[in-house]
């Protein structure tokens, strides 16, 4: 039976995160510091060690972050609070830095679409398979994403898991998102998310 429609995961599949040093030096800046690069290179290796959002899990939780860490993903103020708080654990001297870094998740300067994306979108459009995103990130995603480039193609739907008070992307979501663009008994691929699902190699 041929594909009616594809999901697909933001972080990893659609976009990824700025290289850390860059995310460092850029976050710096917005503080009013010029922080040398091999400065940053040193204080994003540790950033990443301690958490950041669209990197590796945390090496530890601490104590004080574990409630928000479990809840991350159910609400943005919980993502912000988990990150904001890894970021503020790790020594630096610059007023306002781990706010700043949390900042740009938000910002569009912040990602990398993959260059991939736009003609495989295209392609599934133009070939009548229709998309939607999915996503179990803390906070919305669809003004990022518009602001990449990706939302306004036709058929690009967001349908967000932290709405719908979930963790992870069960049946129940795919379900929905389905519905969101309009399939009946279709058969639908998942591009990306956790749990044995396609992920590209590279991702973190």
């Amino acid at each position: 039976m041929p594909i009616s429609a594809v999901l697909f995961d933001f972080h990893a599949t659609l976009a990824q995160v700025e290289e850390p040093t860059g995310w460092v030096v850029k976050a710096a800046a917005a503080c009013g510091v010029d922080l040398p690069t091999d400065d940053a290179a040193g204080l994003a290796k540790a950033l990443v060690a301690a958490g950041r959002a669209g990197g590796p899990f945390p090496d530890a939780v601490p104590a004080h972050l574990a409630d928000v860490w479990e809840r991350r993903d159910l609400s943005a103020e919980a993502h912000r609070a988990a990150y904001v708080g890894f970021a503020a654990g790790v020594e630096c001297d610059i007023d306002g830095l781990p706010t700043a870094l949390y900042d740009r998740l938000l910002m569009p300067d912040g990602w990398r679409l993959y260059a991939d994306v736009p003609p495989v979108l295209t392609a599934l459009r133009n070939a009548g398979v229709k998309v939607a995103m999915v996503s179990n990130i803390g906070f919305d995603l669809r003004p990022l994403s518009a602001a990449l480039g990706i939302a306004g193609l036709p058929a690009l739907a967001g349908v967000l898991a932290a709405r719908q008070g979930l963790e992870i992307i069960p049946v129940l979501l795919v379900i929905a998102s389905a519905g969101m663009i309009a399939l009946h008994e279709a058969v639908v691929r998942l591009a990306g998310t956790q749990n044995g699902m396609l992920r590209r190699a590279s991702s973190s």
